[in-house]
């Protein structure tokens, strides 16, 4: 199938439930050649190895706006989140407008590398899902305590972190998310 879609010039979005890691490879040498694809949705890459493989094309790719990823290990993570960092660098830079981690494990290092990853994209990124993902309040912190997040707190459209168990930190952290309570007007004397 991958191999049919590096002659197609009219897909767009590809959706795969199961990535092995030779399969990663293939897609990643389509990613760094496809300029139309826009939509990238992995359901279940089998281990390190294959994230590692797919962010190597993720990385030149020059087209994406949009990617999903779910059950990544905080490897995962950390290897796609640099494969995003690298865009920084790229002639059209901020691009990503959605990503979404689901069921995905993250630890310190792996928010701290989507935080500095995320921060660039900032001035196009406008919806943020990490749902369902074991995160705990350390890699809530690095996440939503680093000046890269920071960034992304006024150019956010839609924020969902529901069942990360982000621990106190985290919910702390999260409250700078929220817009201010206007005051309540004082009676009249």
């Amino acid at each position: 199938m991958l191999q049919a879609l590096r002659d197609n010039t009219s897909v767009t979005s590809l959706d795969i439930f199961e990535l092995d890691p030779a399969s990663a490879s293939t897609l990643g040498s389509l990613l760094a050649s496809n300029p139309r694809l826009t939509s990238l949705a992995i359901h279940h890459a089998h281990g390190f190895e294959a994230a590692t493989r797919l962010a190597a094309g993720l990385a030149a790719n020059t087209s994406l706006t949009q990617l999903h990823f779910s059950q990544l290990d905080a490897r995962g993570v950390t290897a796609i989140a640099n494969a995003v960092a690298a865009w920084a660098s790229a002639p059209h830079g901020a691009r990503l407008q959605h990503l979404r981690l689901d069921k995905s494990l993250l630890n310190a290092e792996a928010a701290a590398a989507l935080a500095a990853a995320l921060g660039p994209q900032a001035a196009a990124l406008a919806r943020l899902a990490v749902v369902e993902s074991d995160m705990g309040g350390e890699a809530a912190a690095a996440l939503l305590g680093s000046p890269g997040w920071a960034a992304l707190t006024a150019a956010l459209t839609e924020l969902d972190l529901s069942s990360c168990h982000l621990g106190p930190q985290g919910a702390t952290r999260r409250l700078c998310f929220l817009p201010p309570v206007p005051a309540a007007p004082l009676p009249a004397p």
